[in-house]
């Protein structure tokens, strides 16, 4: 299964990390990747709600504590308020297309312990909270996504 790992850079696009045989993603596959771990259009939201994949922001959960008379956990809430914030207003377009960048190194088809590695990195230069939201809302959607085994941040 493969590791994520998002990476931050600086307007030079420096990044001492990145080892040989990365190769860059088409925009498309990019906004593709995008697009399914964190859904933007209202067709796409109905479907599959960001806010209910998660069990800290999920009605499920919101339903049980109360059922139980407790509150919310403040990591439900701070979850539950980036996701309200910046997935659903669609805030984070101009961030996922103008301050990540896509990188694969694939898997040896011919190995069977051998996995891929997708590398995001975000330009952290000039950033801003709404930058900083975004980048974490989608990080919250990689690490969640059952195809992802790990997630790693440098």
């Amino acid at each position: 299964c493969p590791g994520v790992a998002v990476a931050t850079v600086d307007v030079n696009g420096t990044e001492t990390t990145i080892i040989e045989g990365w190769e860059e993603l088409s925009e498309d596959t990019a906004g593709d990747i995008v697009n399914m771990l964190a859904p933007m259009t209202m067709a796409e939201k109905l479907a599959n709600s960001m806010a209910d994949t998660y069990y800290l922001t999920s009605e499920v959960y919101s339903e049980s504590a109360s059922s139980l008379g407790d509150e919310l956990t403040e990591r439900s809430k701070l979850w539950s308020g980036m996701i309200e914030k910046y997935q659903q207003s669609e805030e984070c377009l101009d961030v996922y297309r103008n301050r990540l960048a896509w990188k694969m190194q694939r898997a040896n088809p011919y190995s069977e312990e051998d996995v891929s590695l997708l590398n995001v990195e975000f330009d952290v230069t000039g950033n801003t909270d709404v930058d900083m939201g975004c980048m974490l809302t989608l990080s919250l959607a990689i690490a969640a996504h059952p195809n992802v085994c790990s997630l790693e941040s440098r």
